[in-house]
């Protein structure tokens, strides 16, 4: 507040003709000092004398709120990491050992490949080294993304949600040479 007034009480004296160098040395302030309060009166702003604040007005790599909440209701983690959502599942994944390599088999089992995928703004999820091309409606939600080998079929779901539904050979890389 005190401040403040010293604000107006320089601005008072520039306008009954006192020289701007006498206002600002007799109140032991800078040149800069005065010439930003008299910018700010001449703004016409009613609250020229009030403090701005320094904090940035803009945020342009920050998420926007209303993206966040839409993402965790649509996404199928429900705002929670995949970790998160594996410990309350009491789900053990099985992790290979270091310096692991796959082992040459003759065919591909019959079951089910799980894998969980997060879609970035470009909307391509990719498995495998294939990418595809999901609705904007999925962008920043995590996906769950089954392999169901028997079928040859890829199977996408958003929470319970099956979203999308291709057929799907494995990779030549992954599948075993006849």
């Amino acid at each position: 507040m005190e401040q403040e007034n010293l604000r107006k009480m320089a601005i008072e004296q520039f306008l009954q003709d006192k020289s701007p160098v006498a206002i600002y040395r007799d109140m032991g302030r800078s040149k800069f000092w005065f010439f930003k309060w008299l910018h700010r009166y001449q703004s016409g702003d009613a609250e020229w004398y009030r403090d701005k604040p320094k904090t940035p007005h803009s945020h342009p790599r920050e998420t926007p709120s209303e993206m966040q909440k839409l993402v965790k209701n649509i996404s199928c983690l429900k705002g929670r990491t995949p970790l998160q959502l594996i410990q309350e599942e009491s789900y053990l994944p099985i992790l290979p050992p270091p310096k692991f390599t796959l082992p040459k088999i003759a065919y591909i089992p019959e079951g089910t490949i799980s894998l969980i995928r997060f879609i970035r703004s470009d909307r391509k999820m990719d498995i495998f080294g294939e990418h595809f091309e999901l609705p904007k409606t999925l962008i920043y939600t995590y996906l769950r993304a089954k392999i169901i080998t028997d079928l040859h079929q890829l199977q996408v779901y958003s929470g319970d949600e099956l979203v999308l539904s291709i057929p799907y050979q494995l990779p030549a890389w992954i599948t075993p040479e006849p």
